[in-house]
């Protein structure tokens, strides 16, 4: 690497195993922490409103006519 000139030149192994890299693996959450984590996020959905609508009952004519005013727009 001296030969091509460079600057920074970074040695193989860092570049392989980053020392921030190995830090992040060591931390990884236990199993009950991953569990806590799943209930969490359902108690969470369950305390949510119902976003669902009942979407309007639309006749098969209704529906021609929409569909051709729109072919009419295209």
């Amino acid at each position: 690497m001296s030969d091509l000139h460079y600057r920074n030149v970074m040695d193989v192994e860092q570049i392989l195993n980053y020392p921030s890299e190995n830090e992040s693996l060591m931390q990884s959450p236990t199993h009950e922490e991953i569990i806590q984590g799943v209930m969490d996020v359902l108690a969470d959905d369950e305390q949510d409103p119902d976003d669902s609508r009942v979407l309007p009952h639309v006749s098969p004519k209704e529906a021609f006519l929409a569909m051709d005013t729109l072919k009419n727009y295209l």
